[in-house]
Parts: C-alpha cells; sequence; structure tokens
C-alpha cells in the first residue's frame, strides 16, 4: 500500500469516528455540544472552533459528560488522532529523509 493510501484510508476512517462522536456529543450532551460552538462533523468549521474541538479531544476532556457511549467514542476519537498524527509525522519523515538520501 502506498503512502497516500494509507493517509486517505486513515482520514475516511476518522471522519467516520468524528461523525460518530459529534452526533451522539449533540443527542445525548448538547450543552457540551453548545459549549464547544455547536461543531459541524462534516462542514469545515472556523478556526476558533476547529481548535477547540482539538484541545477537547486530545487532551480528554470529553471524559467529564455523564454518557459512558460519548465518553468511549471520544477515548477511541482521542487514540485515532494521536495515531493519525504520528503516522502522518512519520511519512513526512521518510518522505524528506528519502530526497536526501
Amino acid at each position: 500500500m502506498t503512502p497516500p493510501a494509507i493517509i486517505i484510508g486513515l482520514a475516511i476512517i476518522g471522519i467516520a469516528i468524528h461523525m460518530l462522536f459529534f452526533n451522539r456529543l449533540r443527542r445525548d450532551c448538547g450543552q457540551e455540544w453548545v459549549r464547544l460552538g455547536s461543531p459541524n462533523p462534516l462542514l469545515p468549521n472556523d478556526a476558533r472552533t476547529g481548535w477547540e474541538i482539538t484541545k477537547y479531544v486530545l487532551t480528554g476532556c470529553f471524559e467529564r459528560v455523564p454518557d459512558k457511549k460519548v465518553v468511549s467514542l471520544g477515548r477511541l476519537l482521542r487514540y485515532y488522532m494521536w495515531f493519525y498524527l504520528i503516522t502522518f509525522m512519520t511519512l513526512v519523515f521518510v518522505f524528506f529523509y528519502s530526497l536526501f538520501t
């Protein structure tokens, strides 16, 4: 599998997890969803909302939500985001390393 195919595949998986998480958050924890700026899982959000969402997921702020399904989806999304970032950075490193060797 080529690196672009890996990145595209991971992006599709990530979009699906994001959609599930934010739809569940909106449905079951409406106040938290509004506090985040009512993020849209499909369309791009403004820079402030995007940054709030990223911080919310990567720092695990969703852990304080009472709904256990939202928390478990949030954990999956957090693990996925860290995995995606590490994979992306590794592929970028390999690309630049291959240019100079």
